[in-house]
């Protein structure tokens, strides 16, 4: 009887945190929305001018949504508007904070601390700025040029490292064209490998071992048919030499021979 108790209250409690959690979720989700249409409005009212009535929807939209980035880089650039310095400043660091990846947030950070004569503190958000943002990017462009007025050294080595890292992305991509053009050369060579036809099918083995020369099955699969395909050559020249020979044109016999020399691999001298 009492492992029935237990059993019973054990699953209703299972079942209460299960009705539980989801509406705490279903109500975040309601509070997430709001937050959005509390920020939208909040900008509206920035645009408009209306700079209070923007501070108090940007304001209820963080306490809906905590972790609302772009409301709090909305309230950074009100409270800097309005000359409330450490606000501003708390809010930028809590939008970056939330999402490191925000770019305008450090943007907005940098000139916050230009403006302040912090100088190093911009730097390092000019930079991330920088790193967030495509080259094309107007404020991109502006960065770069706040960073080569402040920090030249700081602005060369990231020059060095964008470079870097685009080279890295540009041969990954290149990687990828060569790996999709070496398997379907590959799959081409092994259709003629399978119907014995080892001539049509060295060619592309070599062009895929070329593409791929780190790959070990096409370098196995490209010996093997190159060897199999010398074999079928050293064959072929030494019956056309053979017939030369009967014929008594023993030049062009001795042309096949020699043919054939250079076909067999040359076997390391053993040392007297």
């Amino acid at each position: 009887m009492n492992k029935k108790i237990k059993k019973f209250v054990l699953q209703t409690i299972l079942f209460i945190t299960f009705i539980l959690s989801f509406l705490n979720s279903s109500k975040a989700q309601v509070f997430k929305q709001e937050a959005i249409e509390y920020r939208n409005r909040g900008y509206t009212a920035q645009q408009s001018g209306d700079i209070e009535t923007a501070l108090v929807y940007y304001q209820k939209a963080v306490s809906l949504d905590p972790y609302y980035a772009v409301a709090y880089n909305d309230l950074g650039i009100v409270y800097e508007m309005k000359g409330h310095l450490d606000k501003a400043e708390s809010a930028y660091l809590k939008a970056v904070s939330i999402d490191p990846n925000f770019a305008e947030a450090h943007c907005n950070l940098a000139f916050f601390y230009e403006a302040k004569k912090m100088y190093d503190r911009a730097v390092v958000h000019w930079m991330r700025r920088i790193e967030l943002g495509s080259k094309e990017d107007f404020w991109t462009q502006k960065c770069w040029e706040k960073l080569w007025h402040y920090a030249p050294d700081k602005a060369k080595e990231l020059e060095a490292r964008l470079l870097a890292r685009e080279v890295a992305i540009q041969m990954e991509k290149e990687k990828e064209v060569r790996v999709v053009r070496a398997k379907k050369l590959y799959e081409e060579a092994m259709a003629y490998y399978n119907k014995r036809d080892y001539v049509r099918a060295l060619p592309l083995f070599q062009e895929a071992y070329e593409l791929l020369p780190n790959e070990p099955e096409l370098a196995q699969m490209y010996q093997e048919v190159f060897a199999k395909t010398r074999e079928i050559n050293i064959s072929l020249h030494y019956e056309q030499a053979m017939a030369y020979f009967r014929q008594g044109e023993y030049g062009l016999a001795k042309e096949e021979f020699e043919k054939i020399l250079e076909l067999i691999p040359q076997q390391p001298s053993k040392s007297q």
